[in-house]
């Protein structure tokens, strides 16, 4: 089985801008059901929803979270290297 940060990478890699933008607002606002949709749209990947499933708390599970969000801050800023410099 791969290690998870390469499915994560890989995962992330494979999204086109619009999901890839998406998935960002949802990640960084979670306001309403904005984390319930992330994850949802995420689900279709199977080592990413075991994984996320995984956590023995709700903290690791948020933890899990900011992994993913990271991960996917970085993607959007090497696809438009302008939001670099914005923040």
């Amino acid at each position: 089985m791969k290690k998870f940060d390469t499915v994560l990478r890989e995962y992330v890699g494979r999204l086109n801008l619009d999901n890839l933008k998406y998935l960002a607002v949802r990640l960084e606002e979670r306001i309403g059901a904005d984390l319930a949709e992330a994850l949802d749209a995420m689900s279709s990947c199977q080592d990413l929803d075991r994984w996320l499933s995984s956590a023995k708390s709700y903290d690791e599970f948020y933890d899990m979270v900011d992994v993913i969000q990271g991960c996917i801050k970085r993607e959007l800023e090497k696809r438009l290297p302008e939001l670099q410099q914005v923040g």
